[in-house]
């Protein structure tokens, strides 16, 4: 059986409250590695907004970048 096809309940009582800051980087990071639980998922489609998560997503992308490329130089630099 499918984990899609399981049937999907609602959280606890939150309300329309907002994911915090911390819940908001930590799925976010969570999504990135694969690692996200399952009533993680569900607490982000029903609290998360979309442009939230593509905000993290494209700091994330950025930070990635300028570790990659800080880690090039490195290499370059120890290589000469």
């Amino acid at each position: 059986m499918s984990y899609l096809s399981e049937p999907v309940s609602e959280p606890a009582c939150n309300g329309d409250k907002s994911l915090s800051t911390f819940e908001l980087i930590g799925s976010a990071f969570a999504g990135l590695v694969g690692v996200q639980s399952r009533k993680n998922r569900i607490r982000d489609f029903s609290r998360g907004r979309p442009l939230q998560f593509v905000a993290v997503g494209v700091i994330f992308t950025g930070l990635f970048f300028v570790s990659v490329m800080g880690v090039v130089q490195l290499a370059l630099a120890s290589a000469s």
